[in-house]
């Protein structure tokens, strides 16, 4: 947790900061607002085969859900410090009356080929978590996102290569954001390890997921993760208080890993004109059994303004039925990320069954 008190001396502080060679200070807020709209059946299609009866959702037999809400309120503090090669990053979210700490984050280039990070931040794994949640054509990050992704941990990791070829190898605690070593019974023997390469034969490597600017790009990252989790020493005690924990970290707190966690990770990026499209995949062994995920993601452009994407995303147990999960959303930009957004999610599985609809507005200052 950070204090407020303390989040409101170092804004004090860093609007008196100016671009220098000595330090720099880009503050960024940013805020959602949300209306939700969920049927949920155990039938929410019906029972024909058509097309269509498994894309709408079977409303009459549905219960119905609605409401609003705000969500995503963050400070972001970014900049350089001594040097214009040690960068820093601060993001802080406003959640009630309450403020958790996201990122924080000590960056050092050496050189144009070689820099270490360290601190909490995103762990370098798959394209839909390293994608910021404000750069996203729908308003949620896919079904395949939650089971797949380590989201933010502790730890540090190296970048070796320049633009074209760059390669990702980090070490981090496996416990996720806000984990706090106590004494020695709380301590791992282990710890998570991740490899990734990013390969961009045009341009650099880019996350947003619209292409506002009619940009060219191809990117493809190959990522790979190992968390000995065998090895770790379990209280029965959470491991972390958290609330948006990801399967990865539930099951093994929950201790239904019983293995090693080893899992593989793609994806493929273009962009071309109004053009953009995305693909990931993954494959763990996760529940201690194969699970492969999977998300197709085109979308396009149609002015400088109004954007539509496509979403499928699906996850397939080899021991539990598959879930399908199409989507499609609409976007308004007023300027950059400051958008307008409705979607329409259809989720299908053993557990979740529902659709729903969605409409968010986000504010973005820079």
């Amino acid at each position: 947790m950070v204090s407020i008190a303390g989040m409101i001396i170092w804004s004090i502080v860093s609007f008196s900061i100016h671009e220098s060679e000595a330090a720099s200070a880009d503050i960024r807020l940013r805020t959602q607002a949300l209306f939700t709209v969920l049927f949920e059946s155990p039938k929410p299609f019906g029972d024909k085969e058509g097309v269509i009866d498994n894309i709408l959702p079977n409303i009459p037999d549905s219960k119905f859900y609605y409401g609003f809400s705000i969500r995503r309120s963050r400070f972001d503090l970014r900049g350089h410090t001594v040097t214009k090669s040690l960068r820093y990053r601060l993001q802080a979210e406003f959640a009630g009356a309450s403020v958790s700490l996201l990122d924080f984050i000590i960056d050092y280039k050496f050189s144009d080929i070689f820099s270490i990070r360290a601190g909490q931040y995103k762990i370098p794994y798959n394209r839909e978590e390293l994608t910021s949640s404000g750069e996203l054509e729908f308003v949620d990050r896919s079904v395949i996102n939650s089971y797949f992704s380590p989201a933010r941990d502790i730890g540090m990791n190296v970048t070796l290569g320049p633009e074209m070829v760059k390669v990702n190898l980090g070490a981090f605690t496996g416990w996720g954001r806000g984990y706090v070593r106590v004494d020695k019974t709380n301590l791992n023997r282990n710890l998570l390890y991740v490899a990734r390469v990013e390969i961009s034969p045009v341009g650099k490597m880019v996350y947003p997921q619209p292409n506002l600017k009619g940009e060219e790009a191809i990117n493809i990252g190959l990522s790979a993760m190992l968390f000995p989790v065998s090895q770790v020493e379990i209280d029965n005690k959470k491991i972390s208080g958290r609330r948006d924990k990801s399967d990865v970290l539930r099951t093994i707190e929950n201790r239904a890993q019983k293995t090693n966690l080893l899992s593989f990770s793609g994806d493929a990026k273009v962009w071309s004109g109004p053009l953009s499209f995305e693909l990931e995949g993954h494959l763990t062994n996760l529940y201690d059994s194969n699970i492969l995920g999977i998300r197709i993601q085109p979308s396009y452009m149609f002015t400088q303004n109004i954007g539509l994407a496509f979403r499928f995303s699906s996850v397939l147990n080899e021991k539990d039925k598959p879930i399908f999960e199409p989507g499609i959303a609409f976007s308004y930009y007023f300027k950059d990320h400051t958008k307008l957004q409705v979607d329409y999610i259809n989720q299908r599985g053993p557990r979740n069954k529902f659709a729903s609809i969605r409409t968010q507005f986000q504010i973005e200052v820079k």
